[in-house]
Formats: C-alpha cells, sequence, structure tokens
C-alpha cells in the first residue's frame, strides 16, 4: 500500500527511469567533453561496453578530435556507426577486417586511433 510501489513500471526499467539515468551520462559525457553538443553525443557514442573500444575511441576523442579536419571528424562519425565486431576488427587490427581496401582517409584516421 503506501510503499512507494505504485511509481509505476517494473524492475525492467519499463518505465522510462532509464531516460533519467541516460540523461545523467550524458550530461557526464558533455562535461568531459566541453560544451559542444554534437562532441558530447559523439563522447556517449563512444562508450561501447567493450573496455578496449571505449579506451581506443575516447583517448582520440579527448586528444585528437579538436585538431581533426571537418573529413576526419566525419568518418569518425561513421566509425561509430559501425557494429562493434567490425569496429573492433579495424581497431585492433584483425586481418580481414574489410573485405575491401579502406579508402585512405579512413585507414590514416584508424591507425591514429590505434596511436592515440
Amino acid at each position: 500500500m503506501g510503499d512507494g510501489g505504485d511509481r509505476g513500471g517494473g524492475a525492467d526499467g519499463g518505465d522510462g527511469s532509464d531516460r533519467g539515468e541516460r540523461g545523467d551520462c550524458s550530461g557526464v559525457a558533455a562535461a568531459a567533453a566541453g560544451t559542444d553538443p554534437g562532441r558530447a553525443r559523439l563522447a556517449w557514442r563512444c562508450r561501447r561496453g567493450r573496455l578496449e573500444l571505449d579506451l581506443l575511441l575516447q583517448r582520440w576523442l579527448q586528444r585528437r578530435y579538436e585538431s581533426a579536419t571537418p573529413q576526419q571528424r566525419a568518418l569518425f562519425a561513421a566509425l561509430l556507426e559501425l557494429p562493434d565486431p567490425l569496429l573492433a576488427a579495424y581497431l585492433m587490427g584483425a586481418a580481414g577486417a574489410s573485405p575491401e581496401p579502406l579508402q585512405p582517409a579512413l585507414q590514416a584516421l584508424i591507425e591514429a586511433i590505434r596511436s592515440g
């Protein structure tokens, strides 16, 4: 009865309470990325749930994004759209990660991300 269980939703988070958590995390990402909302979105998207990818992507964003060309920034955003297994294959140098040769600009960005 008065135990607070009637506030809606179940334990699966279907009540929308995860939106508040995402808001908090994106706020952290925004603070880490400065005031640029586009960069804050990129910082959030760098969080892949796989430590190796998180570290590589976040490091490049923090150290090199500001000095990157518009083409490099666009390629970085495009990389973040890839599924984790393919992105990991590219960034961790797995042989045969791509069925075709990469564009030179994309290959250069991948090497820059790898090197930090």
